[in-house]
């Protein structure tokens, strides 16, 4: 692996096929990211995670970025959780900012 270097190492990308998580797999992957850096307090509510399954099929890189942004949009706004309807704002803005991309790459 030295001998490869790092810039090739940082372009390659590793895949691995995980199963999709259910809505407890998603809430106790979100409980381990938080306490990882050290919160531990419960941030997402139980209706993120509900929501996180339902928008991303359980998809785990999905769910990571989905989650990520909304604990974003959630700091912008000050509030002290993220809750389902956190997810759905920025699940929806997401959507909208892709049919936009979509639509300019039409032209």
């Amino acid at each position: 692996m030295a001998r490869l270097g790092t810039d090739l190492l940082q372009l390659s990308q590793l895949r691995i096929r995980l199963e999709p998580w259910n809505r407890e797999d998603i809430g106790q992957y979100l409980q381990t990211g938080l306490a990882q850096v050290g919160c531990h307090r419960r941030i997402f509510e139980e209706s993120a995670a509900e929501r996180l399954a339902e928008l991303t099929d359980g998809i785990p890189r999905w769910v990571s970025q989905l989650a990520e942004l909304a604990l974003l949009a959630a700091a912008s706004q000050q509030r002290p959780s993220v809750d389902g309807r956190i997810i759905e704002e920025v699940y929806q803005q997401l959507s909208a900012s892709f049919e936009e991309d979509l639509q300019a790459s039409r032209y």
